[in-house]
């Protein structure tokens, strides 16, 4: 009986390869297991089914932004990150990002190239650091070769196709971000300086923040959230636009009326590096201790 079911099987494959079954297209299978010896049931067994379209295969994995987004950047600036589509894989990116001139010839010495690969938890966002040594006043590479970018100069950031995502396949196309370089920032972050545009009460309107300059776009999506007055953190969603110059806060339930706080993380830094503590090259003080805000910086404002 296992035998003979086995051939019938068989037959079954074969033939479904020989006459492939169409899509959405209806089709009933028999089974009459008495030429077999079977004696559990006197009736064939019969079964309809449909064959669903194959699924959707995955589109091809692409770059969907560079941060920072505008294309007037600081000649000290600190860092890019590079989004994806979907997730990759490590080890491509030494080979594959690159940074170039006016007129197309590779920029040496300037990507710094970590020992690991700084990707995000989702492997979907790469940090790409300029070199730190070279943007540091009174350190030797910035001594022996000065800042990495020039002001004035354009450069042309490359990330090849041949970044491979988690699939084993490569980038569909290559992408470029060019940028002109701009004056430096050497200053801490001046929350002080913010405008505040505050909502309505009984609205879910955005509370609004404008900064004087553009903020790193990964650090800024976490460590600022606004909260009521007993403390507790306020839900909602955070958007970041206008290159990095404008945080938006929408809540989850409407606004009451109320004082509210604004906190800033002390890890927030501008796209040089610099925070709201002291610039990213300051130099080292020769006091046992730093003075620095751990608590980072607050602003209020109130909803009547």
């Amino acid at each position: 009986m296992c035998q003979a079911a086995i051939r019938s099987w068989k037959a079954a494959c074969n033939l479904s390869r020989t006459f492939p079954l169409n899509e959405m297209s209806k089709y009933r299978a028999v089974f009459d297991p008495r030429p077999l010896g079977a004696s559990f049931t006197a009736e064939p067994f019969d079964q309809e089914f449909l064959i669903t379209s194959e699924q959707k295969v995955r589109a091809l994995t692409t770059v969907t932004h560079v941060f920072p987004s505008c294309d007037l950047l600081p000649e000290n600036l600190l860092r890019f990150y590079v989004c994806f589509s979907d997730s990759m894989q490590r080890g491509r990116a030494l080979d594959e990002i690159s940074l170039f001139d006016s007129d197309g010839r590779p920029v040496e010495d300037v990507l710094y190239r970590p020992p690991v690969e700084l990707w995000d938890r989702t492997m979907r966002h790469l940090t790409v650091l300029l070199d730190p040594r070279r943007l540091k006043r009174w350190v030797g590479p910035n001594v022996e070769l000065g800042p990495p970018l020039r002001v004035g100069q354009e450069y042309t950031l490359e990330i090849g196709s041949g970044m491979i995502d988690l699939f084993g396949r490569p980038l569909l196309e290559r992408f470029c971000k060019r940028f002109l370089v701009g004056d430096l920032v050497r200053e801490p972050i001046a929350v002080g300086s913010w405008k505040i545009l505050t909502p309505m009460t009984g609205s879910r309107q955005a509370l609004v923040l404008m900064f004087m300059n553009p903020l790193d776009w990964a650090l800024v999506l976490h460590t600022i959230t606004i909260g009521s007055a007993d403390g507790s953190v306020i839900d909602g969603q955070v958007v970041v636009d206008q290159h990095e110059r404008r945080w938006s806060f929408t809540p989850t339930s409407p606004w009451v009326a109320g004082v509210y706080h604004v906190r800033v993380g002390s890890s927030l830094e501008d796209v040089c590096g610099n925070s709201i503590t002291g610039p990213f090259d300051r130099p080292l003080r020769k006091e046992p201790h730093l003075a620095t805000d751990l608590n980072g910086s607050l602003l209020i404002f109130q909803l009547r």
